[in-house]
């Protein structure tokens, strides 16, 4: 008698869709390894899966929201709606409870969700920022909110981090990533990609800039009309990153633009670009080491995770950078393609952590 399929439910914060797009490989290797994925996710998070994965079995879980500001002082803002989120946490966690007795789960990976842990099924807390950057007062509360991070993980059974091991500086997220947290089963599982092995080098790019926009309203729009407004001159191409919202008309007959681009699509683009420009979020980061591309970085205002990796990869001599209120500035000797065997993309590091966590349950 064959061996019952595994059932794992794999929810994503659906906080923009960086999350949604670092899952898939994630999906992909437990359908590899002849496990049902059961998916819970909201909002363009949600619409992007689906397109990946139509046949799947999609699960209703209310998210932890967070309202982001139009100004740099997205920080206090943030900390104002700590209280709701201490609560959307609680209310998530209860939900997930019934659904795990509902659909006979086996095991959860929750990419960000912070409460997506159960006693009924061993789960697994996937994150990059183990160690969080307050957006106020640094020095004084990053400490502790850092320490607030580390209770929520233990309530899991795994850390998962998808970054290289070893120093801040073998990796890619830095001291977002490293070092693991103390007391807790923590495993690095290596860069993940909705593009499984790297892709070939193109080898004389395009005269167009593509612009790579992604995250929360009303950020997103923002950093979209000053492309179009200090780059409208320029041949552009712009994936918006709006997955399942409706097409309309790019602005002018030098702008292409795409809600959502195919893998074979983005692959294309980014390496026949001249320049990129996009966030320094850390799933279109682990994209672009993929494609072997570097990139103009402008991190969300006020968001100190994106502020903290353009920083730190700029002083790497990774990527280029500049604050969102400064004038766009691109030259030809602002940008390198990436080192591939920096980040040594050839150890399947999450393949061999999740056989491994599989066979435990």
């Amino acid at each position: 008698m064959a061996a019952q399929r595994k059932r794992i439910l794999v929810c994503v914060l659906d906080w923009g869709i960086g999350h949604a797009s670092r899952s898939i490989p994630i999906i992909r290797h437990l359908q590899k390894m002849n496990c049902e994925a059961l998916i819970a996710a909201n909002g363009r998070a949600k619409s992007l899966l689906k397109q990946y994965f139509p046949d799947a079995l999609y699960l209703e879980l209310p998210s932890v929201t967070i309202k982001y500001s139009h100004s740099r002082w997205l920080g206090l803002k943030l900390l104002l709606q700590m209280p709701s989120f201490i609560l959307g946490i609680f209310k998530e966690n209860k939900v997930l409870q019934v659904l795990i007795e509902k659909h006979n789960i086996d095991g959860i990976i929750s990419d960000n969700r912070f409460g997506c842990w159960s006693n009924k099924a061993p789960s697994v807390y996937l994150t990059h920022q183990v160690n969080l950057i307050s957006p106020v007062f640094g020095i004084l509360l990053s400490p502790l909110l850092t320490k607030m991070h580390h209770w929520i993980i233990r309530n899991y059974s795994e850390c998962w981090i998808p970054d290289l091991p070893g120093n801040m500086n073998e990796g890619l997220a830095g001291k977002l990533s490293h070092p693991p947290a103390k007391g807790i089963e923590s495993h690095y599982i290596g860069l993940l990609s909705r593009f499984e092995k790297p892709v070939s080098q193109v080898s004389t790019p395009g005269n167009y800039i593509l612009a790579i926009l992604s995250g929360p309203e009303p950020q997103r729009s923002i950093l979209e009309k000053k492309i179009l407004e200090e780059l409208g001159d320029h041949t552009l191409k712009i994936v918006r990153g709006l997955p399942g919202y409706p097409n309309r008309a790019a602005p002018s007959d030098n702008v292409e633009w795409f809600n959502h681009a195919s893998d074979e699509l983005f692959a294309s683009l980014v390496q026949g670009a001249r320049h990129i420009i996009c966030r320094s979020g850390y799933s279109t980061l682990m994209d672009l080491v993929c494609l072997g591309k570097s990139a103009h970085l402008i991190p969300t205002p006020g968001q100190t995770e994106q502020e903290y990796l353009a920083k730190h990869l700029s002083a790497a001599g990774l990527y280029s950078t500049q604050q969102q209120d400064e004038k766009i500035e691109l030259t030809d000797n602002n940008e390198q393609d990436i080192d591939l065997q920096r980040f040594n993309l050839d150890k399947d590091l999450m393949g061999s952590t999740l056989e491994s966590w599989l066979a435990k349950l």
